[in-house]
């Protein structure tokens, strides 16, 4: 995840497999700070290629989290049911670690025959600058797998700060809400970053999103 320090004059980037999230100057690409990123998140916690995908920054507060389950949280997604990952803000003029929150991706729609790889998983978040959080999910499953791409509106209402629950696995705790915004269907377009673009002429933001490149499947 990648995203825009306040001073506009350099980014935050996390690694998914360090488990890190570091801060490179704009202007020559140095490495210039870091923020501390919990214990939970370490990489012997991590399974596969799941960790930390996502990366925001919006009302004063950086965001990221894990695409699914790390290790003590229990399964990856499967057709029966999503994915506990966890969400976590960063405060302060330092951006110290801050709230904890538990979210439950989707399931996976179906199985195919012609794939191994099937996932669903939280891809990104975007903070708006009101405060209010939305989230990017991504699958990859059906018959013939596709990647089914869907964007929710998060609510904080009411959760808990899951910062010293040691297994989601166990309960005991009440997660975020989401609310489905808009999904869409794509056979080769794998969307996993999302961002505010350009202010409209009528005061409201438009949302951009990118996909990797496929390993270049279908000259992408």
């Amino acid at each position: 995840g990648i995203a825009l320090t306040p001073s506009g004059s350099s980014v935050w980037v996390s690694d998914e497999i360090d488990s890190t999230i570091t801060e490179f100057s704009l202007s020559d690409g140095s490495k210039v700070g870091s923020v501390a990123v919990p214990a939970i998140y370490r990489p012997a916690n991590v399974q596969g290629n799941f960790g930390l995908e996502s990366l925001a920054y919006g009302a004063g507060a950086l965001w990221t989290g894990n695409e699914e389950a790390l290790r003590s949280d229990g399964a990856l997604s499967s057709t029966a049911a999503g994915s506990w990952v966890r969400i976590q803000k960063f405060t302060g003029s330092d951006f110290a670690p801050a709230t904890q929150y538990a979210y439950r991706t989707d399931p996976i729609s179906a199985l195919s025959p012609f794939t191994d790889a099937e996932r669903s998983g939280l891809v990104d978040l975007v903070a708006l600058p009101d405060g209010r959080m939305l989230s990017l999910e991504r699958e990859l499953g059906g018959f013939l797998p596709i990647f089914r791409s869907r964007l929710y509106s998060i609510d904080f209402t009411g959760a808990t700060d899951v910062a010293t629950v040691p297994s989601l696995t166990d309960g005991g705790f009440t997660a975020v809400t989401k609310t489905l915004l808009w999904q869409g269907y794509f056979a080769f377009a794998n969307f996993e970053g999302i961002t505010l673009g350009p202010l409209r002429s009528d005061g409201s933001y438009s949302l951009l999103m990118v996909s990797d490149d496929g390993s270049g499947i279908l000259g992408q």
